[in-house]
């Protein structure tokens, strides 16, 4: 997922593994869990219960 976000979106975000290591995110599925973090001013996120993902997304403004 990191490495299709670079591609498209900043490919000059050439350590962005790493940091995401050092924050204790290894995978994808981490990565949704803690690592995404919703603005609170535009939605109020709801979580799954059981793995901690979020249930949707807000629609484009």
């Amino acid at each position: 997922m990191t490495q299709v976000f670079r591609t498209t979106n900043a490919p000059r975000a050439t350590n962005l593994g790493e940091r995401l290591s050092h924050l204790g995110i290894y995978g994808d599925a981490q990565l949704l869990q803690t690592g995404v973090v919703a603005n609170s001013t535009i939605w109020e996120v709801e979580r799954c219960a059981d793995c901690g993902i979020p249930l949707g997304a807000p629609n484009c403004f």
